[in-house]
């Protein structure tokens, strides 16, 4: 069974989000959250899914999602 992976997803402004989301999700993306305000949703999915999401129309850009660690405040370095 592959893994599944989470990702973020870009979405063109020039096509209606709900028509991308319902594509995505046909292509074996479960969708997470969507922000409408700034043209993203995340979810989760293998890569083959991640693979088949990238021809969808309306779809930019689709990149893993990553964990960020700034570390503690008063850090003498955050790097």
């Amino acid at each position: 069974m592959p893994d599944n992976k989470r990702w973020i997803v870009t979405v063109s402004p020039d096509e209606p989000l709900p028509r991308v989301r319902r594509g995505l999700e046909d292509a074996g993306f479960a969708v997470r959250e969507v922000m409408e305000a700034i043209g993203v949703v995340t979810g989760d999915a293998d890569d083959e899914a991640a693979t088949r999401i990238r021809d969808l129309k309306g779809v930019r850009d689709v990149s893993p999602d990553g964990t960020v660690d700034i570390g503690p405040p008063d850090a003498p370095s955050t790097w």
